[in-house]
């Protein structure tokens, strides 16, 4: 039993901890001090009581009888509502927010466009969210792997750093304005169609399974580890990406080997010398090599 269930609490409450109790039904609307809630897991909670607007964090995950989040939780800061599946949508009023992880929240359609404060979204497995706002700005991360009806990525979300958006089988594009990415996961996104050459700081790029992407931009000048095993169509691999790549894994790629027969085969014997193995079209460096790693990119250059 929790602390509610006991009846181990007060007015004077500001953090109550009932995550996981199936005998929880409902949270007292007396308690108009909290500031935490952690209700994490109570599979019977109805409701949230609307007399809480002291909550500046509310965690909900897998409430799954759970249909609405108050409007008048106005000072909410971070709210955790993974999981709870009859929840429909996020109210508009809650501006304040910073932190949003709605992930599995099955029935969820929209993220309302005045959570302009937002730095961090995850809403993986939303399966009916079909657009993320324009307006959120402020986002330097986002989740949304498995979003199956979402199709297009905001060109706004200019401070984006990290950006996962595996499985999103309908989206077309990157914006190539998200110039200060610098992960991107976009696996099994089988619609897109190129990586932009204007992500000049991306360090990881996973576009594995990217069925109809046949190019990698020469200019990805940062990248350190690229992931394009089952890229289908993918034809070839800028040469000058191997001068700062630490991680390649090609496997899957049946036009890869094909490619450009003489300088391509030569330039993989080149980086055998380099100490690089080629296993299956798995590459990886020897770290002990230094120098015969240098000395293979000394004539990767002079071949160039």
């Amino acid at each position: 039993m929790c602390k509610i269930c006991k009846g181990d609490y007060d007015k004077d409450t500001t953090v109550l901890e009932c995550s996981y109790c199936t005998n929880l039904t409902g949270i007292p609307d007396t308690l108009v001090n909290l500031i935490v809630l952690c209700c994490d897991g109570c599979t019977n909670l109805t409701g949230i009581p609307d007399t809480l607007v002291n909550l500046t964090e509310l965690h909900c995950q897998e409430c799954t009888s759970l249909t609405v989040i108050p409007d008048t939780l106005v000072n909410l800061t971070g709210l955790r509502c993974r999981g709870c599946t009859n929840l429909t949508t996020i109210p508009d009023t809650l501006a304040n927010l910073t932190k949003l992880w709605c992930d599995k929240c099955t029935n969820l359609i929209t993220i309302p466009d005045t959570l302009v404060n937002l730095t961090q979204l995850y809403c993986n497995r939303c399966t009916n969210l079909t657009v993320i706002p324009n307006t959120l700005v402020n986002l330097y991360w986002l989740e949304c792997s498995y979003c199956i009806s979402l199709t297009t990525i905001p060109d706004t979300l200019v401070n984006l750093t990290e950006l996962d958006c595996d499985r999103c089988t309908h989206l077309t594009n990157i914006p190539d304005t998200l110039v200060n990415l610098f992960e991107l996961c976009c696996d099994g996104c089988t619609s897109l169609t190129s990586v932009p050459g204007t992500l000049v700081k991306l360090d990881r790029l996973n576009c594995r399974k990217c069925t109809s992407l046949d190019t990698i931009p020469t200019n990805l000048v940062g990248l350190k580890f690229l992931y394009c095993d089952g890229c289908s169509l993918l034809t070839s691999i800028p040469i000058s990406l191997f001068d700062h790549l630490q991680k390649f894994e090609c496997s899957e790629c049946p036009y890869l080997p094909q490619c450009d027969p003489t300088t391509y085969q030569t330039r993989m014997k080149l980086y055998n010398q380099a100490a690089w193995i080629i296993q299956e079209k798995f590459w990886y460096p020897i770290w002990g090599k230094r120098k015969q790693i240098e000395e293979g990119f000394k004539l990767l250059h002079e071949i160039d």
